[in-house]
């Protein structure tokens, strides 16, 4: 159903862009390759879910096949649990840093209009992941067709959303991150709904997403605080600026000075090295993290024992 969606929503993005903003195609197809880069990005935090979505569906249902439905859902808690610890996290990071994470990487395109679309699809991409957990948690306890409905009804959602919006001469090409954090933000908060439902009511909610969303939050400020302050200390020292011919720095369209690409990488490296420190410090001191946690994950039992996580 998604691989579809993905080719009927190129199709409708050309299209509008064309048809109602009057952009000629390779204009639109150069809008569109701009979005695809940060696709590209946007996509990682979900291919970490592997383990995950494999591990969840025999331990529910090795529980259920003894009619131990308290403990299948607690299994359940712990996975989404961990996909919390990870995905938001990583989602809150493409967030904050999505426009130095465009220039370093992709400096040649329109920075700014990249870099709006990858923080939006970061906010996305912590949905995926939740999707693609939740929807192995509902094939394990045998709800087969719950998960099929819900992707169904997210994706006739983005295809709508994206045909009103990417159509509007002031939101464009804009309309196809907006629609995205529709369509899968929909499907998770559905599959999340039914879990919650369905589930012995030993599963929490709260358990999940409480610690996991403070620790990510103040990691992401740190983050933010960390790229500003170096981007303004290696400005005050003119170093690792972007010159132009004239050996004068270049600036952006607010007047601000351009860091080159050695200036956007250290930037970038302290601004995430920091948020690291800072997230499993919080995670490790709210023990947000349980060993149980950590065993639905390749190495976890070594992790644990390295962490002394109990």
């Amino acid at each position: 159903v998604i691989a579809l969606t993905n080719i009927l929503d190129t199709s409708i993005m050309l299209g509008r862009l064309q048809d109602a903003l009057k952009l000629t195609e390779d204009a639109a197809r150069d809008m569109k390759g701009m979005y695809d880069k940060a696709l590209t990005l946007y996509n990682l935090p979900a291919s970490f879910m592997g383990p995950l979505t494999a591990s969840v569906i025999p331990h529910v249902s090795a529980a259920l096949k003894v009619k131990r439905r308290r403990q299948a859902a607690q299994i359940s808690e712990t996975t989404l649990r961990t996909t919390a610890l990870l995905a938001i996290p990583a989602g809150v990071g493409l967030f904050v840093l999505g426009e130095p994470i465009i220039r370093l990487l992709y400096a040649s395109t329109d920075v700014e209009l990249g870099g709006w679309m990858l923080s939006v699809l970061g906010a996305a991409s912590i949905a995926v992941c939740f999707m693609l957990v939740s929807n192995s948690i509902l094939q394990a306890h045998r709800m087969v067709a719950l998960p099929m409905t819900t992707t169904v009804i997210g994706c006739a959602m983005k295809l709508a959303v994206g045909y009103v919006l990417i159509g509007s001469e002031d939101i464009g090409i804009r309309g196809g991150p907006i629609s995205t954090v529709v369509c899968f933000w929909l499907i998770a908060l559905l599959d999340l709904f039914i879990i919650k439902r369905t589930l012995p009511r030993s599963l929490s909610m709260a358990r999940v997403f409480v610690k996991p969303v403070g620790a990510a939050a103040a990691m992401g400020a740190a983050a933010w605080a960390v790229n500003g302050l170096c981007y303004q200390l290696l400005v005050k020292l003119n170093l690792f600026l972007e010159l132009g011919e004239d050996e004068k720095p270049l600036l952006d369209a607010a007047g601000n000075a351009l860091l080159s690409r050695t200036g956007t990488a250290l930037s970038v490296a302290a601004a995430i090295g920091v948020a690291v420190v800072v997230y499993f410090a919080l995670i490790l001191v709210t023990r947000a993290i349980s060993k149980e946690d950590l065993a639905l994950l390749p190495k976890g039992d070594k992790i644990a024992r390295i962490l002394r996580v109990e």
